[in-house]
């Protein structure tokens, strides 16, 4: 079974093909229009499950109560974090939300989808306040990583992996029972590759994932797809008995 730590959705055949193709993921949600949307669409017996947080570039903009709203009801908070790169919320205003999620996702022991985008070395030393599962998303610095693997924290392999060296670095030195597999959703695939991705191509681009992590690893692509769905239970639900 084929598993994507991270997407996000735009298009609504996507929900189908993920129900057909048996996909076990996290979905996005970033606001509670979007996770009403997503929780409507998808279809009963999909393996897919939500994760809800206020992204950076949205700090200034979600309703606390409203998005409260929506974490009470997810096993994931997430995408949450920092962004100096390409993000313009003042910086306190994302440290705010950021800081405030962080401290939802331990008191709710609910484990945490990280966007740290050039704000890397704050962001491993801010999470050692706030112990937790937390996976790094498509990390794409090459510095500072040696700092999450050393908090245990899981990383998610971006569509990139073929030209990014900081994509690289990750599956060079994060131990496998570490190791995600991400798309993004289809727009991020776009941008990796830089061609035209339609939901169409989605299965064949995350299979190009878990080869090039089996390739790298020295296993079986069989092998790398139950280490990392495996992985991504433990994520999810390791901790979580008692959550929903």
């Amino acid at each position: 079974m084929l598993s994507d730590a991270h997407f996000h959705i735009k298009q609504t055949d996507f929900y189908s093909l993920l129900k057909d193709e048996s996909i076990f993921g996290i979905l996005n949600c970033d606001s509670k229009a979007e996770f009403d949307q997503h929780q409507k669409r998808l279809c009963k017996d999909s393996k897919v499950i939500l994760s809800a947080g206020i992204h950076p570039w949205k700090a200034g903009e979600n309703d606390w109560k409203e998005m409260e709203t929506c974490f009470q009801q997810v096993a994931v908070i997430g995408e949450i974090g920092l962004d100096s790169i390409w993000c313009e919320v003042d910086m306190d205003v994302q440290m705010t939300i950021f800081k405030h999620q962080l401290a939802y996702g331990v008191t709710h022991k609910k484990p945490v989808i990280l966007h740290t985008k050039g704000m890397e070395k704050e962001i491993a030393e801010i999470i050692k306040e706030y112990p937790n599962r937390y996976l790094v998303h498509w990390y794409s610095s090459m510095d500072h990583l040696d700092a999450y693997i050393e908090q245990d924290c899981y990383f998610s392999i971006g569509p990139s992996f073929a030209t990014d060296a900081a994509v690289k670095q990750v599956v060079e030195k994060v131990p496998l029972n570490r190791l995600l597999v991400e798309s993004d959703g289809i727009e991020a695939m776009n941008w990796a590759v830089e061609r035209d991705i339609q939901v169409g191509n989605y299965v064949e681009m995350l299979t190009n994932t878990f080869n090039y992590l089996a390739k790298k690893k020295n296993i079986k692509i069989e092998t790398a797809i139950d280490c990392v769905k495996e992985n991504l239970e433990f994520f999810i639900w390791t901790g979580n008995e008692n959550e929903s």
